[in-house]
């Protein structure tokens, strides 16, 4: 995993896209949106099964690795509305109960669906954003931030360029002086590309590999997470 000092803190980057906080032994990840393939399947679209497993696998793996004693969710924790009996919800609820950290939601955009239910769920939800050690952790992040602030949101990806203009898109970590972008964890997510200034520092996420794009060089290999095809 890579270590890096942001916002007079220490951090270590895994490559199943969370960021563990060293000083405060937390691990924080991003838009997970559970129940996003029984929303489009209920819509009649035949998404492939197993999208809110292989997340939970992803975030047991990073918790593991890191001995994490707290999770947070920077929000989108549920994609739409859901209902008691959904196989997102269960399946959720199981992991929760199985797991010996607390969890802490910061509400995102899509959280607004369904809460009555979801809120029913062992976890801390928190208001639009948490303050800790002088972070502000939150989901959508500020065009102007007034400190250091981590959030998600905008699933954030860097397009890298090969030979014979060929090109693809991966998931990536974004560090500005003031604000520091994650990227979604969710195993049926998508991605929006940014435009990093010069003075950015950019990590990206390969299958389960960092790439620090400043070196240009791979700092961490773990075993791939399981991973959903998408349609």
């Amino acid at each position: 995993m890579l270590d890096l000092e942001w916002a007079d803190q220490h951090w270590r980057l895994h490559p199943h896209r969370g960021l563990f906080w060293i000083d405060r032994q937390t691990l924080i990840v991003t838009d997970t949106h559970f129940g996003k393939a029984d929303h489009f399947r209920r819509a009649g679209v035949p998404v492939p099964v197993g999208a809110t497993q292989a997340t939970l696998d992803r975030i047991g793996t990073m918790l593991t690795d890191t001995g994490a004693t707290r999770l947070i969710v920077l929000g989108d924790f549920f994609h739409a509305s859901v209902t008691p009996d959904d196989h997102a919800l269960v399946t959720l609820e199981q992991w929760l109960r199985h797991i010996e950290v607390p969890v802490v939601v910061v509400p995102g955009n899509h959280d607004r669906h369904g809460a009555a239910i979801t809120r029913q769920l062992p976890v801390t939800w928190t208001d639009a954003a948490w303050h800790e050690d002088g972070i502000t952790l939150r989901h959508h992040p500020p065009d102007a931030p007034e400190g250091p602030t981590l959030a998600g949101h905008l699933h954030p990806a860097v397009r890298l360029a090969g030979q014979a203009r060929s090109s693809m898109r991966v998931p990536c970590f974004c560090f500005k002086p003031m604000l520091g972008l994650l990227p979604a964890v969710g195993a049926f997510t998508g991605m929006h590309p940014i435009r990093p200034a010069s003075r950015d520092r950019v990590i990206a996420v390969g299958d389960g590999e960092l790439i620090d794009l400043t070196t240009h060089r791979p700092v961490a290999t773990v075993a791939a997470a399981p991973t959903t095809p998408r349609p």
